[in-house]
């Protein structure tokens, strides 16, 4: 695929571009030789992808803003970009085979390519599928642990990023599944009869253990709310309809959540920035 690149479209044709699919920016003009000869190389290589590599054709003499930011002395002069740098160029003529060999090495590997294709497809099965195909790719293992840290599942996901080395994405996933459980734990502390008389030894599967549920991951909504750690209730839609069965018995029961979970978190922080959720608004955010 070639597209021939000027100085007002270079942002968009290629720096843009080439955060999606690796470009190659042939510098050329009418008059030179060598530039006839490479230029119809790199087109037919280029095309034999279907896109996955473009090529940018840039006429120097009508494009000096492109010419003067590559600092080009001599043409044809070739460069490679990824992720909006340059990362490979060459200067001169080069035969057809060595050409190819370079357009080759820059399609994705076809392995790499089905991960990706399973993080987009965003669904559990899919990031897991991805994860066991690359149990050391960050992009799937974040991707994965960031869908468990919705779904209420922190613990899992702190196990899954324990095999990553530290990066920025890592440690941001990291302390957001450790707030999802300080939150919805530290709701839970507050439950000694002394203080909230709720009942904390009912089993699990019980009405009474899903009450406690409900109010210790409305709880978390609140206290993400009132002390700005990023908790938004739809973020704990999946595990709150778990417990959903509850709010269609009673209409009254989610206001008597609510009315405990406000209570819980006022004792871990008793001054909200943001008033507390709608019951209608959470009735609606969790499908219930």
């Amino acid at each position: 695929m070639a597209v021939d690149v000027t100085d007002q479209t270079f942002q968009q044709e290629v720096i843009d571009r080439s955060h999606s699919v690796p470009v190659i920016v042939d510098l050329w003009a009418p008059w030179c030789g060598p530039c006839q000869t490479l230029g119809p190389i790199l087109e037919r290589a280029t095309d034999a992808t279907n896109g996955q590599v473009v090529l940018a054709k840039v006429n120097v003499d009508e494009n000096p803003q492109i010419s003067g930011a590559f600092r080009v002395q001599s043409i044809p002069a070739v460069y490679i970009l990824k992720d909006g740098a340059v990362v490979d160029g060459f200067v001169g003529g080069q035969p057809e085979h060595v050409i190819q060999q370079l357009v080759q090495s820059l399609l994705p590997d076809p392995a790499d390519q089905k991960v990706q294709d399973l993080i987009a497809a965003g669904t559990e099965e899919s990031l897991r599928d991805a994860v066991a195909l690359a149990p050391g790719n960050e992009d799937a293992v974040c991707s994965l642990a960031e869908f468990l840290v919705r779904a209420g599942q922190s613990e899992e996901a702190l196990q899954l990023l324990a095999r990553l080395p530290e990066t920025d994405r890592v440690r941001h996933v990291a302390a957001a599944a450790r707030l999802a459980t300080w939150a919805h734990e530290a709701i839970h502390s507050t439950g000694h009869p002394s203080r909230l008389a709720r009942n904390l030894a009912a089993g699990f599967g019980s009405a009474a253990y899903a009450r406690e549920e409900l109010v210790a991951e409305l709880g978390a909504v609140l206290l993400g709310e009132r002390l700005a750690i990023g908790s938004d209730t739809a973020n704990h839609a999946a595990y709150l309809r778990h417990w959903c069965e509850l709010l269609r018995q009673d209409s009254r029961l989610l206001l008597q959540v609510l009315g405990d979970a406000r209570r819980a978190a006022d004792l871990i922080a008793p001054e909200p920035v943001s008033p507390a959720p709608d019951p209608g608004e959470v009735r609606s955010r969790v499908g219930c």
